[in-house]
């Protein structure tokens, strides 16, 4: 703790309240009481993640599922798969290694090259795709700009 004193100046060995202060003078002592608790912040983003062992080979920002525990590329055109989507992998992995997947957050990339908005599906072969031909419609997030996207998986649509 520091204080501050205004008027007084230290002069050999004592403290003069009568002369001006030439420069800042601190005093310190021990440590104060504690202050109260300051305002909470805004919350952080929220980032969810999960890891496992890739069952195929998965190129990073593929759409993926999980089967037995191990993740694979999703594909929109077969009700076996489509149902286990997950997420979107983080990295690019051959079979058996570990893998990251985005379940539900941000990902930013200056090489997206997305439209400026709109929804993001899974495609064929697992990649992300902004416009879904198939029969079942898998809509795995939306594009905030042209190089951020906002993945979150909805429940998956099934075109009759």
């Amino acid at each position: 703790m520091s204080i501050n004193s205004s008027i007084l100046i230290f002069d050999g060995g004592r403290l003069d309240p009568q002369k001006k202060q030439i420069g800042k003078t601190t005093i310190t002592g021990g440590r104060g009481p504690q202050g109260p608790q300051g305002e909470q912040g805004p919350a952080g983003e929220a980032k969810n993640t999960l890891d496992s062992i890739a069952g195929e080979d998965i190129s990073v920002y593929d759409v993926v599922r999980v089967h037995n525990g191990a993740f694979f590329k999703a594909s929109p055109s077969d009700d076996s798969t489509i149902q286990g989507i997950i997420g979107v992998a983080l990295q690019s992995v051959i079979a058996g290694e570990s893998i990251t997947v985005m379940a539900q957050g941000r990902i930013k990339d200056i090489n997206f090259g997305f439209p400026i908005s709109g929804k993001l599906f899974c495609g064929a072969n697992g990649k992300i795709v902004t416009q879904s031909n198939f029969s079942n419609i898998a809509q795995i997030g939306f594009i905030e700009d042209s190089q951020q996207i906002f993945i979150n998986i909805q429940r998956i649509i099934k075109n009759v």
